[in-house]
């Protein structure tokens, strides 16, 4: 057989490497930095409790998986949203054959949104979730009680296009009159002020100016 010839594989021939990927979660930082493998892992482990016997594989820049044995490890991690590692977010989602390849995989991730500037008589949870559909999906939302010097603001777990600019705020309207709300990106990563666009600063950005 020649190099030229090629091999043929079959589903049988991949079933145990399937079987031992079914049990982990593939993670992607989204930035321009490259993660330290050694980084990663000791990251992982501590704000992921450490959990027994799990195995960190670098697949490439800014690309890992995470072998774990337990399911309720894998779901508990996936519960936890979206993960903040050196002002990156790191995306994790299941891993399905291929994924490694595909960007748009990790394009979606959870952070939670501050929203500010509503009436008071606004704050409540129908009035969050409403305002969510400006996100793909809302988790949950949090109307936190009155105190303090700041204010009273309302916060949704959203799950935000990591690859596109996030909505800076919305226009709001009732009984004909309008009121602008502003979003803030609670433990935000690398933000560019330029370009609207998460993963990187505005010194290192090349893409266009956003408006507004």
């Amino acid at each position: 057989m020649s190099e030229l010839e090629g091999v043929d594989l079959c589903s049988d021939d991949i079933r145990g490497g399937v079987q031992d990927c079914s049990r982990s979660l593939v993670g992607r930082l989204i930035g321009d930095k490259v993660a330290n493998f050694t980084g990663v892992k000791n990251f992982t482990n501590h704000v992921w409790g450490y959990p027994r016997n799990m195995v960190v594989t670098e697949l490439g820049p800014n690309l890992f998986q995470f072998q774990l044995e337990k399911e309720e490890d894998r779901e508990k991690i996936l519960e936890g949203g979206s993960w903040i590692m050196d002002n990156q977010i790191l995306v994790i989602k299941e891993w399905e054959v291929g994924c490694e390849r595909k960007l748009n995989h990790f394009r979606f991730a959870y952070l939670w949104v501050q929203i500010w500037n509503l009436p008071v008589h606004w704050l409540c949870r129908s009035v969050g979730f409403k305002l969510g559909k400006l996100f793909r999906s809302v988790k949950e939302v949090i109307v936190p009680p009155g105190e303090g010097k700041e204010g009273r603001h309302m916060k949704i777990m959203a799950e935000i296009d990591v690859l596109q600019p996030p909505p800076r705020g919305t226009l709001v309207k009732l009984e004909g009159v309008n009121t602008w709300v502003e979003f803030k990106y609670e433990r935000c990563p690398d933000f560019c002020y330029n370009c609207g666009r998460i993963g990187h600063g505005d010194k290192s950005c090349n893409g266009e100016r956003r408006d507004g």
